[in-house]
């Protein structure tokens, strides 16, 4: 599957919560203003859907700098015998609009 190239999404999904969870924090939350959140970080294989990832993060790690630790990894994670000569992956990263 990692044969040809593929892209690879990438997401910052806010969920609010009710009561008191690890993690949750007040923080930027465009729906429900002042409650504590989580933000999921998805790493999602398009035209498949596959899931190659997902990160639960306090509600204020909703920027894209808090999503590259998870993404190296990732990536970092993949056969190493599924990259080009030069090293580089035969994929292509498309962000969500908080990555840009």
């Amino acid at each position: 599957m990692l044969d040809v190239p593929w892209i690879l999404d990438i997401d910052t999904t806010i969920k609010p919560l009710y009561g008191k969870q690890e993690g949750a924090v007040v923080s930027y939350n465009p729906k429900k203003p002042g409650r504590p959140s989580h933000s999921y970080h998805t790493y999602l294989m398009a035209g498949l859907r596959l899931a190659m990832g997902v990160e639960v993060k306090a509600g204020s790690a909703h920027s894209g700098s808090h999503t590259l630790p998870g993404l190296l990894s990732l990536l970092d994670e993949l056969p190493a015998h599924r990259r080009h000569e030069d090293g580089a992956w035969r994929l292509r990263l498309r962000l969500g609009r908080h990555h840009a």
